[in-house]
């Protein structure tokens, strides 16, 4: 569980600097709004952080499940989040 939750951090951490690039990159924010390999970085990334947000901000013990095991995917964006970044890593290969 807790080798599952580093690798997800890890994926997480790397669409982010991709999603920065990519960001950087665009001529125009025209350009950048139309692009929806752009539109599918944000959707994936987003939920992880508003999940890391959420559970920072109510104090749970949720946010490093490799210190506590406490692995339970019952909140619905984490779910959603896992999904995504499964989307985006078959977009790679």
């Amino acid at each position: 569980d807790c080798a599952l939750w580093l690798t997800g951090w890890a994926l997480t951490g790397a669409f982010t600097v991709e999603l920065i690039l990519r960001t950087i990159s665009k001529r125009s924010v025209g350009e950048m709004c139309l692009s929806a390999y752009w539109w599918v970085d944000v959707v994936s990334v987003v939920p992880d952080y508003v999940v890391l947000t959420l559970d920072l901000a109510a104090g749970s013990s949720h946010v490093n499940q490799c210190a506590n095991h406490l692995g339970d995917s019952d909140n619905v964006l984490q779910v959603l989040s896992e999904v995504l970044r499964c989307f985006r890593v078959v977009r790679i290969l």
